[in-house]
């Protein structure tokens, strides 16, 4: 049964080409981690000002309503005020989320080099190059 298994996982290996090393695939989770946290800064940084928008558009909705303008108006005023309001909260949950993606891909790229980093460094340190993946195609 087992030599039935082998030309599938052959198969499987075979595309993979020379396999992921352990390096890139560390410097890749960081470059992740990285960009996730700066994704989050900017959104932060772009919905900062939003608050203070909308407060200003709905003080002006409620000046506009003491000197009598009509009720389209202070109506479309205070729905803008109502809409940067919703959209700087859903900014901060996008932010939030991408933080923690950040966090996930850095706990990820430490958990790798904890499981696969003293592997990597012996194959590293060997005295003889390493077999070509084909060996171990059958075992």
């Amino acid at each position: 049964m087992s030599s039935e298994l082998v030309p599938v996982t052959a198969a499987v290996v075979a595309p993979t080409g020379d396999g992921a090393h352990h390096d890139d695939v560390v410097r890749q989770l960081e470059d992740a981690a990285a960009g996730m946290r700066l994704l989050s800064e900017a959104i932060t940084t772009t919905f900062a000002g939003i608050d203070d928008a909308a407060s200003s558009v709905y003080q002006l909705a409620e000046t506009a309503a003491a000197l009598n303008v009509d009720t389209s108006t202070l109506a479309d005023h205070r729905d803008a005020a109502a809409v940067m309001r919703a959209a700087h909260g859903q900014a901060d949950h996008l932010a939030s989320k991408a933080q923690d993606m950040a966090v996930l891909f850095a706990r990820t790229a430490d958990e790798h080099s904890a499981d696969y980093g003293p592997v990597d460094e012996a194959v590293k340190a060997m005295p003889v190059p390493m077999a070509d993946r084909s060996f171990y195609a059958n075992r």
